[in-house]
């Protein structure tokens, strides 16, 4: 039942698109890892500016943030 629930959550996963904003690059790369199991659609940003700024040009279904950034909160 478990693997059922897993593909069908690929499955609807795929055409969602995610933001993700981190400026720890092992934290980044980890959660990409993970995300990317699931979610083909994922920007990644390395700071506030740059996530404000792929934000604002391009519409997401998640957006996934770190709070305290370098640069802009």
């Amino acid at each position: 039942m478990a693997d059922e629930l897993i593909l069908n959550l690929r499955k609807l996963a795929q055409s969602i698109s995610i933001l993700y904003v981190e400026d720890d690059l092992n934290i980044q790369k980890q959660t990409v890892d993970f995300l990317s199991r699931f979610y083909h659609k994922i920007h990644i940003a390395n700071n506030g500016q740059e996530g404000f700024d792929i934000y604002r040009q391009t519409p997401f279904d998640i957006v996934i943030s770190d709070i305290n950034m370098p640069i802009m909160n």
